[in-house]
């Protein structure tokens, strides 16, 4: 009896063993894997197995495609001098105007336009002092002033035995013309004779006594 209880106390130990060596082989295996591109994705799967394994699977991708637009600038222009510029913008397409300044007349085109090639078509005009020209001389009299521009002034003066008509003073206009009419002396002429005195005139001479 001492034995067969011995024996049943011997393979319990010896089942009790085996199940603790059975539980002590067991352990967790973990197994991730990383993906990224652009986005990122990640699974991760758990399983129980008899080993241990971890592996990790990493790639980034990055792409920039960047396109940058370019507007057309053709800078200023310039302004001319004693004239004013119409218009600010100065990217492709854009118009500028020109104009001049009372008395100052253009010379040159009013208009230019950015291009494409960033450049100005044409050239900057130019602002010239209206200038009236030579109002001409008086016949049987004098012209003074030599200032035919805009501003300027001239005056006539008959010779003695004549008188004015017409303006006396003319002036150079912003439109590019004299004020007034062109003058003109009328002249009478006297002779004393004796006691007769001959006037002499345009018309028909008369004797006065």
């Amino acid at each position: 009896m001492h034995r067969s209880l011995f024996q049943y106390l011997y393979l319990s130990i010896l089942h009790l063993s085996l199940l603790l060596l059975s539980l002590s082989l067991l352990h967790t295996h973990t197994h991730t894997n990383t993906h990224t591109n652009t986005n990122t994705h990640t699974n991760t799967y758990a399983h129980t197995h008899t080993h241990t394994q971890t592996n990790t699977n990493t790639h980034t991708h990055t792409h920039t495609n960047t396109h940058t637009l370019t507007v057309m600038d053709c800078g200023d222009p310039g302004t001319p001098a004693n004239g004013v510029k119409l218009g600010f913008a100065t990217t492709y397409q854009s118009v500028v105007n020109y104009a001049c300044r009372t008395g100052f007349a253009m010379r040159g085109v009013p208009q230019r336009t950015c291009q494409a090639s960033g450049e100005w078509t044409g050239t900057l005009p130019l602002c010239d002092l209206v200038d009236c020209g030579d109002p001409g001389n008086i016949k049987s009299g004098q012209k003074t002033g030599t200032n035919y521009k805009f501003g300027g002034k001239v005056s006539y003066i008959c010779n003695n035995g004549f008188q004015l008509s017409g303006s006396q003073t003319r002036s150079c206009q912003a439109s590019g013309s004299w004020s007034g009419s062109a003058p003109e002396c009328v002249g009478e002429s006297w002779y004393q004779q004796g006691a007769t005195v001959l006037l002499v005139s345009r018309s028909q001479p008369v004797i006065l006594s």
